[in-house]
């Protein structure tokens, strides 16, 4: 019996991620990472609850609002709208 390595890559598991605005399933590596820290929306740091939004979804002001009250834990929907840019914006 012979061993194939492409195939062994193609069975290799690849994590997936569920977008909280759409609930669509992505590569994890597609989708960014937040969390909420004291109520508000910063940058995955590590540990804690976090949830993930797909490029898409993170560009409709209408889906990140829906998606953060669905969350629950943020203070100020704009201001974890305004968040949300600044870390997609600038990393």
């Amino acid at each position: 019996m012979s061993f194939s390595t492409d195939r062994f890559c193609e069975s290799v598991y690849k994590p997936t991620r569920m977008c909280v605005a759409c609930r669509e399933r992505f590569l994890q590596a597609e989708l960014v990472r937040f969390s909420v820290c004291d109520g508000q929306v910063v940058g995955f740091v590590g540990f804690g609850r976090s949830f993930y939004l797909c490029g898409e979804c993170s560009n409709c002001e209408r889906k990140v609002a829906k998606a953060l009250a669905r969350f629950g834990a943020v203070r100020d929907k704009h201001k974890g709208l305004v968040a949300i840019r600044e870390i997609i914006n600038h990393g």
